[in-house]
């Protein structure tokens, strides 16, 4: 039962009831009110969010305490408790009204989960969209150093799409990981056959949720410097990018000058024919290189 606040209203008239993300919280028991679809989950900071979708196709965020994260199309339930909700009639006037519960949000029972995988690409829900293109073809074109988010939701993507086209398969992605915990990413990537899931969040019905296939392998300066600069030397590729933090250009703040000081640059100084350091790396393929005569313009 819903009280309206007093609000003059007909029995069958249209009500739309607004639910801040905040109001909904995890349950494990209790009767539900209604079933979700899991697309997403973000933890941000001591809470999670969580965006899932009913099962009409609206996008719904739920925000819990803690870490809940179930996983993409997992089903989950939704409740009641005690807080305020919003409602508005047909006419759009808007009325305040005390709910005697709250939304909570429960998982119900332990679904299957299944692998993100070659052999699995064809076992995924028809939502989600796959490659089209046949990833035994794809060879790397650009190398890249660091494998991030933003990297693999953008340069990835963009490459991605690309090849779904039917062209650009020799423009694949070789990742490059400079820096110890870069491990975890490799090793997550290597265990899919380095392939992800982009999610996009919308308020559009238009959101596609997809498996990116552009990327197909990473290499890490750590487990051998050598490969890595072959792999930057090799003549297939032509783009070297990168994404990195500030931290990683290595420039003083308070001078703007370059810190030749810092233990990566003085390994790369000292040991150039195994470098560590994006500069390092960069330069490295080049050495020995000749160069092409200038031309004088008249």
């Amino acid at each position: 039962m819903l009280p309206l606040g007093g609000a003059a209203l007909a029995v069958g008239d249209p009500v739309t009831l607004g639910i801040r993300p905040e109001h909904l919280n995890r349950s494990e028991t209790g009767p539900c009110l209604m079933e979700v679809t899991a697309d997403v989950s973000e933890r941000l900071g001591s809470d999670t969010y969580c965006h899932v979708r009913t099962d009409s196709g609206e996008p719904l965020t739920v925000r819990i305490r803690g870490d809940f994260s179930p996983r993409y199309g997992e089903r989950c339930a939704c409740r009641w408790t005690s807080t305020t909700a919003t409602s508005s009639t047909a006419t759009g006037r808007p009325s305040a009204s005390r709910c005697n519960r709250s939304p909570e949000f429960r998982r119900p029972e332990r679904v299957p989960t299944m692998k993100l995988n070659r052999p699995h690409l064809n076992d995924l829900p028809a939502r989600v969209a796959r490659p089209g293109y046949d990833l035994s073809r794809v060879r790397p074109g650009i190398a890249h150093i660091g494998v991030g988010g933003f990297h693999r939701a953008h340069q990835a993507a963009y490459t991605d799409a690309l090849m779904n086209t039917g062209e650009g398969l020799d423009w694949g992605i070789c990742g490059i990981g400079t820096r110890a915990p870069e491990r975890a990413m490799r090793d997550a990537l290597a265990a899919q056959d380095h392939l992800y899931t982009l999610v996009e969040l919308d308020d559009r019905p238009d959101t596609e949720v997809r498996v990116i296939g552009a990327l197909r392998d990473m290499l890490l300066v750590d487990d051998s410097p050598e490969t890595v600069v072959a792999q930057l030397a090799d003549p297939a590729i032509r783009i070297v990018s990168l994404t990195i933090t500030e931290g990683g250009y290595c420039i003083d703040d308070a001078t703007g000058a370059f810190r030749a000081d810092l233990p990566e640059i003085q390994h790369d100084l000292a040991q150039p024919q195994a470098p560590i350091s994006v500069f390092g790396l960069s330069a490295r393929p080049w050495r020995g290189v000749a160069r092409p005569a200038r031309r004088r313009s008249r």
